[in-house]
């Protein structure tokens, strides 16, 4: 089946040159981010995560406060359960960050053009601080991620209107405010935005 799968993509990425692209610029992301991701001992936030994470669920939310709010450190919570090294504590926020690349295409490709879409993954994909900061266990690369993925859904809202792009939007955003306290400015500049167009919309009497 897993075999199958992938001879499909492959065969999609040789028939589409912009989807092989695509996935050559994930591979690259990828590569940039999880290579040499343990070689490094802990630094003095990522080793009071690890210790904050090796709590039950309970006392990690009880003892959750600025920047460590919930949603990462339950994230490496689980991750523990591989295994306790500096590969493992650092896994999801890598992982988040090659989410980053596709989502980041995806959203450009929407507002924009697949052209300036690829374009923008290459720029994430190569970026030095974007790969500096997936290498490190804190919430950056999971509010880079989810911030993109809110922005994505917002573009949705305002063309589609459709009710699971209302739950995919106020779900990335409420996950995004449980990464850290300054995804509220994301929701805020969106909510704007949507109000913006709605209440222009409403004024011609038609749709965006």
């Amino acid at each position: 089946m897993a075999e199958g799968s992938g001879n499909r993509i492959w065969l999609e990425a040789t028939k589409n040159p912009g989807l092989g692209l695509l996935l050559s610029l994930v591979v690259l992301g990828a590569f940039l981010r999880f290579r040499a991701l343990g070689w490094h001992g802990l630094w003095y936030d990522e080793i009071y995560l690890s210790i904050l994470a090796e709590s039950d669920l309970r006392t990690i939310l009880s003892l959750t406060s600025q920047p460590w709010t919930p949603l990462h450190p339950i994230f490496v919570h689980f991750a523990l359960y591989l295994g306790k090294s500096e590969f493992v504590i650092r896994f999801f926020p890598a992982l988040f960050g090659v989410l980053t690349i596709l989502v980041v295409y995806k959203t450009a490709e929407k507002f924009f053009s697949p052209r300036v879409g690829l374009i923008s993954a290459f720029l994430m994909a190569i970026s030095p601080f974007h790969i500096y900061y997936s290498q490190e266990a804190t919430y950056y690369s999971l509010l880079t991620f989810l911030s993109f993925l809110s922005i994505f859904f917002m573009y949705k809202l305002l063309k589609e209107r459709d009710f699971i792009f209302i739950v995919g939007f106020s779900l990335t955003n409420i996950l995004n405010i449980l990464t850290h306290p300054v995804a509220l400015l994301v929701f805020g500049m969106e909510m704007l935005i949507l109000s913006y167009f709605y209440l222009k919309d409403l004024k011609s009497g038609g749709r965006i």
